[in-house]
């Protein structure tokens, strides 16, 4: 029985969901079932697929990242979720927080350190 913790990717950057995809897979505890470059691609994926987690760049096109959080939030969805950007401030963080992001990461960031914040999530 697989009892695997399922993530969502939502990244403008192929190349960048492919690398992150494949850290996440190395990991027994995560698969990724689903994987996007926009926002609305993504919620819409989130509510066809409802993973543990997403994992999403706070600047996406179509809508980005504040958005997609506060969208679900408002579907009241009970997907955790990690945000990261290389561009952000103190309002983005608080934002971010307040619309019920489980974690921020600065990127560029290291790939342990996200496998690392999953674990810490469940």
């Amino acid at each position: 029985m697989d009892i695997r913790k399922t993530v969502l990717l939502a990244d403008p950057s192929e190349e960048f969901r492919a690398m992150v995809r494949e850290a996440i897979e190395k990991d027994e505890e995560f698969t990724v079932v689903g994987s996007t470059g926009d926002g609305m691609e993504a919620f819409q994926l989130l509510e066809a697929l409802q993973p543990d987690v997403i994992v999403m760049d706070a600047m996406m096109p179509v809508l980005d990242g504040l958005s997609l959080l506060q969208r679900i939030r408002q579907a009241e969805m009970e997907t955790k979720s990690v945000l990261y950007s290389a561009f952000y401030t103190d309002q983005t963080l608080a934002r971010a927080a307040e619309l019920g992001c489980s974690f921020f990461l600065p990127k560029p960031f290291h790939k342990d350190a996200l496998l690392d914040h999953l674990h810490n999530l469940f």
